[in-house]
């Protein structure tokens, strides 16, 4: 069951820019698994947006953006047990972005399954759409990335927001902010 809870928290966090007025267009995650079992997990949110029919002010979107998640502690506080992480949002071919980079005492607190030593590591994708892996994807009827376990580093690109490029851009308001 604590495995499960934290398999939620994961899901949460990885939808925190879907929900409300902020959203991407997509993100890149990439788990890193060390040899003493310890992962560090990297999110890239690629083409940060504010929906045009949410009501705020994109200056306003970024300022809370900035205050609750890269000044503030909504990333800790919705991944308890992650150590060390770091957060930063940068332009990127003309597009703004976040990252958050956190590591993991084990496979199952970054949010990632394996029933037993023998099977493939598992990763649930269900409030994104699926885009590419360096694993198997299991589809749309299962929507779980499966990697072999000879595979130390695991990525994902997943897809958030179809219609990003009709929203308001937060470019502006970052580059304002500078």
């Amino acid at each position: 069951m604590k495995n499960f809870r934290y398999f939620l928290l994961i899901l949460a966090v990885g939808s925190l820019l879907a929900t409300g007025c902020l959203t991407c267009e997509k993100k890149e995650y990439t788990f890193v698994i060390h040899s003493d079992g310890t992962v560090t997990l990297t999110i890239r949110y690629v083409n940060i947006v504010v929906s045009r029919s949410d009501s705020m002010p994109a200056d306003s979107a970024y300022r809370w953006l900035v205050e609750e998640y890269l000044q503030g502690n909504k990333i800790e506080a919705e991944y308890p047990t992650a150590t060390d992480v770091k957060k930063r949002l940068f332009e990127e071919k003309g597009v703004l972005c976040g990252e958050i980079t956190m590591n993991f005492p084990s496979l199952e607190s970054a949010g990632l399954y394996k029933y037993n030593e023998g099977c493939p590591i598992m990763f649930g994708l269900f409030m994104e759409e699926y885009l590419t892996s360096n694993g198997e994807y299991g589809g749309d009827r299962m929507p779980v990335i499966f990697w072999g376990n000879e595979l130390k580093e695991l990525k994902l690109t997943s897809l958030v927001e179809k219609q990003a490029d009709s929203a308001i851009s937060l470019l502006k308001a970052y580059r304002k902010a500078r």
